[in-house]
């Protein structure tokens, strides 16, 4: 679930960037932007939380980066290949 959180904020976070929403065909406004980067950065503080309610605060915070890690990980792969993908339709 803390996983899920991240990937999410970070999609968010990402879709709210100037270039990205044009790249994937999203429509682009300031409030649409804001918002994603508001629930974005939302999303990543309420993984971190849920993790340092259930884990000793040393332990919480190795994991919360190194899911972290990962997850931003996860959505740079997605966003390179749909670019990949993109450019070769053209």
């Amino acid at each position: 679930m803390i996983f899920l959180l991240q990937v999410i904020g970070f999609m968010l976070l990402a879709s709210a960037m100037h270039a990205t929403p044009a790249r994937l065909r999203l429509a682009r406004t300031k409030n649409a932007s804001r918002i994603a980067r508001a629930a974005g950065v939302g999303l990543l503080l309420l993984s971190f939380i849920a993790l340092m309610r259930q884990e000793r605060f040393g332990i919480a915070l190795l994991t919360w980066f190194g899911l972290a890690t990962f997850g931003a990980m996860l959505v740079l792969i997605t966003l390179a290949l749909t670019r990949l993908g993109a450019g070769s339709r053209r």
